[in-house]
């Protein structure tokens, strides 16, 4: 399989949707003219039409939560288990070198933790799934090597689902990531058999309880900040570092690196990347350029400019971003190539993380908060238009938005 060349970006005006409709009906009559027709059509599924009253918008703020912060209760929000439910971490020090980590829930009014579900000894917990039902744990402090364990909440089953030899493998990125389904777990790793380094892909199955290694073919920039983010059906992956984002699709027992889009190196912004489905995925480049890109076409979008972080939601019918031009946190609903209904929907925090609840009623937001330079430390023309970001404890947000 050979690279897929990469696509000059174009933009999508307001008459994209019209243009899509417009399409379709040239497509269907060109089929009645002659012989038979085939032709690759990507368009929003007709379920997603926009509501006929331009004038609602459906993210409208209701109420916002504030969730505990100080040092006494403090816990971390890793997700959601249900559309009301937070899930959180804490962690106490049980020795000078060991840390055990209880897993949480918070329900509204989002005042209080329950109490914790201890995690074994030695388990480092990661990544809740999208789910709500696994996290993604590692035991990374035994002699013989490290295993992968799935804890499964809110009862705690504890299982493995992979164990890598310590001599052989060094598992880069701080965790692993999960498909939009649940069912892949995926952790990027570095191999060193008989004298000889290769780059990796552990794919665990939590459905089956199988995992697989898969070497990566085409890949540059390997760095130890990588993760990798499989599609629900495991056929291409993600691989995303601080600074570029990378696609690599399924060929035989390998992955083949299909897109690479150019690294300035010269951006102030993480990369991130998600997919919206087994074929198009959304990232954000180090200058802060947020774009669609479409695998089947090989077309790169540009959705927006000057974003600092987004999350899509569960469905894939929403994102919420924030806009480091505006200083605001934003949802829109997602249609195809087009952002609709963008409303703003939080000032005054710079998110380091965001996560939508399922169904999409809410959406909560980690970050610290954001103030305007005094006049004493800029120059008064641009003291309003300048934010700086506060870094004690007492500075720290976490908040859920509600929204109509």
């Amino acid at each position: 399989m050979s690279n897929r060349p990469i696509v000059p970006k174009r933009r999508i005006g307001s008459a994209g949707l019209a243009c899509a409709a417009l399409v379709v009906v040239l497509a269907v009559l060109s089929g009645c003219g002659g012989g038979p027709h085939t032709e690759l059509i990507v368009m929003p599924d007709a379920s997603e039409a926009p509501a006929s009253d331009a004038g609602s918008f459906p993210y409208q703020v209701e109420r916002i939560y504030s969730l505990p912060t100080t040092e006494s209760e403090l816990t971390q929000p890793i997700g959601w288990s249900d559309p009301d439910t937070v899930v959180a971490l804490s962690a106490s020090l049980q020795t000078r070198e060991q840390l055990i980590y209880g897993v949480h829930t918070l329900v509204p009014p989002y005042a209080a933790a329950s109490e914790p579900l201890r995690l074994d000894d030695g388990l480092r917990p990661e990544r809740l799934s999208p789910d709500g039902r696994y996290l993604a744990a590692t035991d990374r402090d035994r002699g013989d090597g490290m295993a992968v364990r799935v804890v499964t909440l809110p009862d705690g089953e504890t299982r493995t689902v992979a164990e890598l030899a310590g001599s052989q493998v060094r598992m880069l990125g701080e965790a692993g990531a999960w498909s939009a389904n649940s069912r892949y777990l995926a952790y990027f790793l570095l191999r060193n058999v008989q004298g000889e380094r290769s780059v990796s892909i552990l794919l665990c199955d939590v459905e089956d309880g199988t995992a697989a290694h898969y070497p990566v073919a085409g890949l540059d920039n390997v760095t130890s900040d990588m993760t990798v983010i499989p599609t629900n059906d495991a056929g291409a992956v993600l691989f995303v570092t601080e600074s570029a984002v990378r696609m690599a699709v399924r060929d035989g027992s390998r992955y083949l690196v299909a897109f690479a889009p150019p690294v300035e190196g010269e951006g102030i912004e993480r990369a991130m990347a998600e997919w919206v489905n087994d074929n198009q995925f959304i990232y954000l480049d180090e200058n802060g350029t947020l774009s669609a890109y479409d695998h089947r076409t090989g077309e790169t979008v540009v959705l927006l400019e000057k974003i600092g972080r987004f999350r899509l939601s569960r469905d894939r019918k929403a994102i919420a971003y924030f806009a480091s031009g505006r200083h605001a946190v934003y949802a829109a609903r997602l249609q195809g190539n087009n952002l609709l209904y963008e409303s703003t929907v939080y000032q005054g925090i710079l998110p380091t993380a965001m996560d939508w609840s399922p169904g999409g009623k809410r959406l909560l937001l980690q970050g610290g908060k954001r103030y305007p330079l005094s006049d004493r430390m800029m120059h008064p023309s641009t003291a309003s238009d300048t934010p700086i970001v506060a870094e004690g404890p007492e500075d720290r947000q976490q908040i859920i938005v509600e929204f109509q």
